[in-house]
């Protein structure tokens, strides 16, 4: 029962949140790696192709940091858990 400018209304606010988490998702840290690419911290975490299909660039490496002698932390998430995942249901 919405009409056609109201459906456009809802797809151009669906795009630019897509649009928003994308850039999210593309987050760099202080030396410019991007800190959801896994491993690949040179490539954007997420691009899109020409059909507008969101693509993850990284891997699903977890970096490390020692804080402390034999105590390590994670300091990174890989995107594509984060990202990519479809709802189940």
């Amino acid at each position: 029962t919405l009409s056609a400018n109201d459906r456009q209304a809802i797809a151009t606010e669906a795009e630019s949140l897509l649009l928003e988490l994308q850039g999210l998702a593309n987050t760099q840290d202080s030396s410019g790696s991007y800190i959801f690419s896994g491993s690949k911290t040179s490539a954007q975490t997420i691009t899109r192709d020409s059909s507008g299909k969101f693509i993850y660039n990284g891997d699903q490496t977890i970096r490390y940091q020692a804080v402390s002698s034999g105590l390590t932390l994670a300091i990174n998430d890989h995107g594509a858990d984060l990202f990519m995942r479809l709802p189940k249901g």
